[in-house]
């Protein structure tokens, strides 16, 4: 069907033909209406004679319409003439992509340009749940003042032939099929080879091989045949970019084979994360020269190399711009405080000028002070709390008791801003919060206050707002039973996982001033190391330390606030007959872990270097310890025979729990079933292990498991568990709870039925041990308030009347961080306990990079 000029359509005129393909006609035409030319796109009329199809083709022309963005072709509307529908779109001048190209590669500068102008218009089709599908070198256009414009979009999907799967591409039918459009094979995703579900990271993989042909000038996977071109999507890399250009920036190169991961959950989360990696590139690139590549010289390098350049020695990744080497300059660290216990928080004053912290000097309770730095005069600000950040005037603080205050920094009352919160942060602008709170059995994350943005079953941490304010870092610790958790960042578009090594543990989080990188702090088993990672997920070292690091603030120029110290973490114990404690700490990482019911054997664990951790057995009476075996112990058996501990599971899944003997003997693992990680593990009375462990991405709950060859089986609705694992001297009930800061834990029957009170048992006591005779309850009250002592009680379970027992710490408290894993005999007569001690000062840290 060819129309001739003056045919009408509907209100539009046509004026000449502009091109004609397998799916229909192009023309140019005139809207009288809006004194305006547009482009018409006339479909062959089968569209017309299958409902179905037409009735998807105007839905999804309604959706592109939708769609009000400079890097996407505008669809002004659809209609019909004499059987067969159109579409009318903008008109455009200029030529596609695929012209564009021509075979040859673009200069790096246009190719990033062009490149950040589709991403751009993918997200914003993206947000709006539409997806390509056909993204290639033909759908992308440059008009002629270099703005770029996707074509199709959205109507990918219902201009393909019908194949009984729209996942399928059009290459996949055969070539006499309406639709046909030869080469699209080329930029199919593994999924769409596989006929798989499709989602907005199918456009992403298809956009990586546009950005590879771009600075190649070739195609990433190109073979002879169809099929062997989609046989290389799935199996084999595209062969590597500096083959066609080394001087690529390595940035790039991580950016492509990002886009192009075989597995979708492995590709940028969104297309405006990658928009924001390459507007990132394009920032970096307008001022700093590319990295020389070690080993590989191009032809005008050698001749450089050959003259003055020969002189200089090319190491790692120097950079040289225009002849002239530019070293970075070097990190500068300038101490601020010399106290003696630890820093708990610190921000700079909205001008940069001053530094507002907090700190424990002395084992005092953390304490707010104001600095100047031109002076390094501290005055005290009377308050006491850890802070959280500066902004606008005004200092956020975070009470003991979790709750979130702001002050002006001038002076006058605080106000109360949220309660519960275990880590907040303030944007710059001084408009919103972030704080991470508990919520029952869920972390979750809101920013601003009030608004959910994340939930889990475990908690986030180190909350951090970008510069920018629109997102957010946090440590996420998943129930996977990693001490650490995973740096994700969130915003508009959903969360996006950077870090995936269990083995790290983050301590800390900053952005970088620039906003596109995260910089952490990390122990790597004792091991201090300055990291920054990328949006794309891409990590570099920052800097190793001797000290442990702490980020706590930065300002916009680059300067940032640490923390520098050294964390040990101890042992201490009173056994019977005595009355002083007992250090039991042996080299820099010692942990308690079970005492037996009557005071003779108590159980540690400790770094015994090469990062191995051994399980040790006590007597109280003096005896030397026994080294049991390798791992993290966790309960000694009632007849002392054998002990549980952690050690690194053989399915490689996680922590498994294994069966050492005190004695002779062979260790064993225990089966798991379908427990993916544990939070504690206790022997019953009769030999069975009572188990507080979640299963893969399930609230934790308590399990019952039969020893040495049955599975776990719950005891506990999910969400009911306890940190402590222990029942009644007789081993019927199990105090639990989902937390106990929340709701008194209560009494859960082992082998079922109902759940009973413990009278006098409030919120925020943590039941520790049942004394001998089962009518008594150690209990720990005000951890939430303060954890750098443990506040034991006795309960009287007949009366429900609770009366102070003792208060346990070691007799120094500056820097004490947390004492925890407070274990006591039947009788109260002996326990042992850990707990964790910081002694740092305050560092201001310039040309961190």
């Amino acid at each position: 069907m060819t129309l001739p000029s003056g045919t009408r359509l509907g209100p539009y005129e046509v004026v000449a033909p502009l091109g004609a393909g397998g799916m229909g006609e192009v023309y140019r035409a005139s809207d009288a209406r809006l004194a305006r030319e547009v482009a018409i796109k006339v479909l062959p009329a089968t569209f017309a004679r299958d409902p179905d199809r037409l009735r998807r083709l105007e839905q999804e022309a309604r959706a592109a319409g939708s769609l009000n963005h400079p890097n996407i072709l505008a669809v002004h509307d659809t209609g019909h003439h004499e059987g067969s529908p159109y579409v009318v779109c903008e008109l455009l001048s200029g030529q596609t992509l695929r012209e564009r190209l021509a075979g040859a590669p673009l200069p790096l500068r246009k190719a990033v340009e062009i490149a950040t102008q589709i991403a751009r218009g993918l997200a914003a089709a993206h947000e709006k749940g539409i997806v390509h599908r056909d993204l290639k070198p033909d759908n992308v256009f440059v008009t002629d003042d270099g703005h770029v414009k996707i074509l199709d979009f959205g109507l990918a999907k219902v201009l393909q032939p019908d194949t009984g799967d729209e996942s399928h591409s059009p290459t996949q039918t055969r070539a006499t099929d309406p639709g046909v459009v030869l080469g699209t094979a080329a930029y199919m995703s593994p999924e769409q080879v596989r006929g798989a579900a499709l989602d907005h990271r199918s456009d992403i993989f298809s956009f990586g091989t546009i950005l590879y042909e771009m600075l190649t000038g070739r195609r990433a996977f190109k073979k002879e045949t169809a099929a062997e071109t989609m046989a290389a999507i799935l199996r084999e890399d595209p062969p590597d970019l500096t083959e066609a250009n080394e001087a690529l920036p390595p940035a790039l190169e991580r950016i492509v084979a990002h886009c192009l991961e075989k597995n979708a959950q492995e590709r940028f989360a969104s297309a405006r994360d990658l928009a924001f990696d390459l507007e990132s590139l394009s920032d970096r690139s307008a001022t700093t020269a590319r990295a020389v590549r070690p080993g590989k010289r191009s032809r005008r390098g050698a001749i450089l190399a050959a003259g003055w350049l020969a002189s200089l020695a090319l190491v790692g990744g120097g950079a040289f711009v225009l002849g002239r080497r530019t070293d970075p300059p070097r990190t500068r660290y300038q101490r601020l405080t010399y106290g003696h216990g630890k820093i708990t928080g610190a921000a700079f004053s909205p001008d940069g000028a001053s530094v507002v912290y907090s700190a424990t000097w002395n084992g005092a309770p953390s304490k707010i002070f104001s600095m100047r730095l031109d002076m390094q005069s501290e005055q005290p600000l009377g308050l006491e709390g850890t802070v959280i950040a500066a902004a606008a005037g005004e200092l956020a603080y975070l009470r003991e008791d979790g709750t979130l205050l702001r002050t002006p920094l001038t002076g006058g009352g605080a106000r109360e801003v949220a309660k519960g919160v275990r880590s907040a942060d303030w944007s710059r602008d001084g408009t919103r919060i972030a704080v991470a709170r508990r919520v029952g059995a869920k972390g979750v994350l809101e920013y601003p206050v009030g608004t959910v943005v994340g939930e889990n079953v475990g908690d986030f941490l180190r909350v951090r707002i970008s510069p920018d304010g629109g997102r957010v870092a946090v440590v996420d610790r998943t129930s996977a039973g990693v001490a650490g958790g995973f740096i994700t960042v969130m915003d508009a578009g959903g969360a996006r996982r950077l870090t995936n090594d269990v083995q790290l543990i983050p301590t800390s989080l900053a952005w970088s001033p620039d906003g596109n990188e995260v910089w952490f702090t990390a122990d790597e088993q004792g091991d201090y190391a300055l990291y920054a990672v990328s949006l794309s997920g891409h990590r570099r070292l920052l800097m190793r330390a001797a000290e442990e690091p702490r980020f706590l603030g930065g300002f916009g120029d680059g300067r940032v606030l640490m923390s520098l110290g050294q964390t040990r973490r101890q042992a201490a114990g009173l056994f019977p007959g005595e009355r002083v404690e007992r250090d039991l700490s042996l080299r820099g990482f010692t942990q308690t872990w079970d005492m037996s019911a009557d005071g003779s054997r108590y159980v540690v664990a400790d770094d015994t270097g090469s990062n191995t951790v051994s399980a040790f057995l006590g007597e109280t009476d003096g005896s030397p310890l026994v080294r049991i075996g390798e791992g993290i112990p966790n309960s000694l058996s009632p007849d002392g025979g054998s002990m549980v501990v952690w050690k690194d599971s053989t399915e490689g899944v996680g922590a498994a729990l294994t069966l050492l003997p005190t004695g002779a003997g062979q260790a064993r693992e225990i089966p798991r079933g379908t427990i993916r990680s544990y939070l504690d593990a206790r022997f019953l009375p009769d030999g069975r292990l009572l188990l507080s462990a979640s299963e893969a991405g399930r609230p934790r709950r308590l399990f019952v498991q039969e020893l040495p060859e049955g599975l776990p089986k719950p005891i506990t609705p999910e969400g009911v568990f306890t940190e402590y694992a222990f029942t009644t001297p007789d081993g019927s009930f199990v105090p639990a709870g989902s937390n106990y800061d929340e709701a008194p834990y209560v009494l859960y029957p082992v082998g079922g039925g109902e759940a009973r009170p413990i009278p006098g048992l409030e919120k925020g006591d943590q039941p520790i041990r049942f004394s001998a005779d089962g009518r008594r309850l150690f209990v720990r009250s005000g951890f939430a308030a303060d954890n750098t002592k443990a506040r034991i009680s006795m309960l009287d379970l007949a009366t429900g009347r609770k009366q102070p027992w003792k208060v346990i710490g070691p007799a120094d408290p500056a820097g004490v961080d947390e004492v925890s894993l407070f274990y006591p005999s039947a009788d109260g007569r002996a326990y042992v306990y850990t707990y964790d001690r910081l002694l740092s000062n305050l560092y201001l840290v310039d040309h961190l990079n």
